[in-house]
């Protein structure tokens, strides 16, 4: 991988593979580049995929302000026009989703079209009383995580992250080395979760003026939430447009790469 060091001087790595027009994807938190490694090989025979890891995931610094949203918008920002890309693509999931919808809204001259699985935008959720029972679960859930995080149980932490966020009995089931890429990160989604626009409250308002194509996708097999999430945004977001992974769950790019290929290139090219 190259490195960028960025304006405050955190280094941040990424990888550019393949030719064609531009698509950056982005990952989601826990994780880092390497989530894209199933299907990093289909894009790249249709674009020109970079892969980043996100400030503190990965080989990237952590850098020395506060983790926010905000600070992964402009990091991506950055890493496009020094790079000379835009406008581009976008794929991404989960925490990453989220990144990709705020810079489609805030730098809309660097996004051609964004594909988005599974936003964790759980404000988007808030207020609304046929959710109520599924948002209070899972904030329930990330507050039982943040408190282990924050007590330094790294470990019992992520696989309490990830037996929610993906699916019970998933953390038994991940080899030892995908165990230790997410104990690696908690520190960053500790960060993630102390964020004062964390996703957590971040609701479907910052997003209404979203002015570029935009397929919201899910995972047939995933928790509820993401699939009121995605219903909720693509009722609120005339661009966006639906799509369900039949038989996967929180990572179909990880699970299903052909078919998570197939779909986004198409949506992307389309």
């Amino acid at each position: 991988m190259a490195t960028m060091t960025m304006a405050d001087g955190t280094d941040l790595h990424y990888e550019v593979t393949g030719a064609g027009e531009p698509l950056v994807l982005i990952h989601g938190g826990f994780t880092e580049s390497l989530t894209w490694e199933q299907s990093l090989p289909g894009l790249a025979e249709r674009f020109r995929a970079v892969t980043y890891d996100r400030r503190g995931h990965g080989l990237s610094g952590a850098g020395t302000g506060e983790r926010s949203v905000r600070a992964d918008v402009a990091d991506l920002a950055e890493l496009v026009e020094r790079l000379d890309l835009g406008p581009v693509h976008v794929a991404s999931f989960s925490y990453g989703a989220v990144v990709a919808m705020a810079i489609a809204v805030e730098r809309p001259d660097l996004v051609r079209r964004v594909a988005a699985h599974e936003p964790a935008l759980l404000g988007a959720l808030a207020g609304r009383d046929e959710h109520a029972e599924v948002l209070a679960s899972v904030m329930e859930a990330y507050a039982a995580v943040r408190a282990l995080l924050e007590d330094g149980e790294h470990e019992r932490g992520a696989e309490l992250f990830v037996d929610r966020a993906i699916g019970p009995g998933t953390w038994a089931s991940l080899p030892p080395e995908v165990r230790a890429r997410f104990v690696q990160h908690a520190p960053a989604f500790l960060a993630d979760l102390r964020d004062p626009d964390t996703v957590l409250k971040m609701g479907v308002e910052p997003f209404v003026s979203l002015g570029r194509p935009l397929l919201l996708t899910f995972g047939g097999e995933t928790p509820s939430m993401y699939v009121a999430i995605c219903a909720v945004l693509a009722e609120a977001l005339p661009d966006a447009r639906l799509h369900a992974f039949d038989g996967a769950g929180h990572v179909p790019h990880v699970s299903h790469p052909e078919d998570y290929v197939a779909v986004t290139s198409g949506f992307l090219t389309g």
